[in-house]
């Protein structure tokens, strides 16, 4: 048993990232917290896995332990506190993936967008038990919050690969990018700029629509590292998938069996043997938007810039929202 003087001179070591110094916390406290857990979980293999996480998040997270409150113990047995209600958490979503499944599996359809909150699941979190600290509340709730902040960033870097790769030619995915997702943010125009739900399609027809899409692509990479949070290599990584298909000719990027319409457009402005990166939005604008009138006639209409925008963000999002309601019932 560790005196408290012994208890506070190896947690400012493993502060230090002394591996040393924690494996003797660990070897002090381990039966007790191991006691504590079998307490409550009945299954022997789950109780292992919630021990293996209460250390491994002790380890990353011993800066948050306050010696002027409370004794070590304390400390550990809030944390495994917190991750066996993660685990009955991770319980309660299986039985909501089965609910989904239901949904999905039947006639009705499903909107990714109207699908519940995750806010829900973590609100429950927060119910303490009577008796807690308010110090094991503000604990709790910095790991609580950490882990929605990894977890939303897997998401967020998922759904841009997504998004990359199978979100449309690179012209849409760099409007949709720009209209929905960086100008929402980006408020320092205030002119022509509208909410999230419609995007902003006139500050890209304004600002962006004849630079190179190689320019936008670097620009788009740098505004989204600004914005999102999340770190620069996790971004590259991502955005790798997009800086590549910059060097392609169109001719590679367009089928002219599945889209002859813009092989066609392409075509007639002699673009086919162009570079992607060197092409601009406008490359990609046809002014007229052909229609059936009543007596099976043509009617030529002039499309507006934004209303092509418009066009393209909407069939990205088309895609994207197809493959994650394919994903969701895959993992099922």
């Amino acid at each position: 048993m560790l005196s408290r003087e012994q208890e506070l001179a190896l947690v400012e070591l493993a502060r230090k990232d002394d591996e040393a110094a924690f494996t003797q916390l660990k070897q002090s406290f381990d039966r007790a917290v191991s006691g504590y857990i079998n307490s409550i979980i009945e299954q022997k293999g789950d109780a292992e896995d919630i021990l293996q996480n209460v250390w491994t998040s002790v380890w990353l997270n011993i800066n948050l332990y306050k010696p002027e409150i409370a004794r070590f113990y304390t400390f550990i047995r809030m944390i495994a506190s917190y991750e066996i209600r993660n685990y009955f958490k991770r319980l309660k979503k299986r039985r909501e993936k089965e609910n989904l499944f239901s949904d999905l599996a039947g006639p009705a359809d499903v909107d990714p967008e109207n699908a519940p909150a995750e806010d829900i699941i973590v609100e429950s979190l927060r119910r303490k038990q009577a008796g807690t600290w308010k110090w094991e509340e503000n604990i709790e709730e910095e790991l609580i919050n950490k882990e929605r902040a990894e977890e939303a960033n897997d998401f967020y870097l998922s759904l841009l690969r997504t998004v990359f790769s199978i979100g449309g030619y690179p012209h849409q995915v760099i409007a949709f990018a720009f209209s929905k997702l960086i100008f929402p943010c980006d408020l320092s125009s205030d002119k022509n700029t509208t909410g999230r739900k419609s995007g902003c399609p006139e500050r890209v027809v304004r600002e962006l629509f004849d630079k190179p899409l190689e320019q936008l692509s670097i620009l788009l990479e740098q505004l989204y590292i600004k914005y999102s949070g999340i770190s620069k290599d996790e971004i590259s990584q991502v955005f790798e998938i997009l800086h590549l298909k910059m060097d392609k000719t169109l001719s590679e990027v367009v089928d002219e069996k599945l889209d002859k319409t813009t092989w066609n457009l392409l075509r007639a402005k002699g673009l086919l043997g162009e570079k992607v990166g060197r092409t601009s939005l406008r490359d990609y604008y046809e002014t007229n938007n052909s229609s059936r009138g009543d007596e099976g006639g043509i009617n030529q209409k002039r499309r507006k810039p934004e209303d092509a925008v418009s066009d393209w963000s909407y069939k990205v999002q088309q895609r994207v929202k197809k493959r994650v309601i394919k994903k969701q019932v895959c993992r099922i």
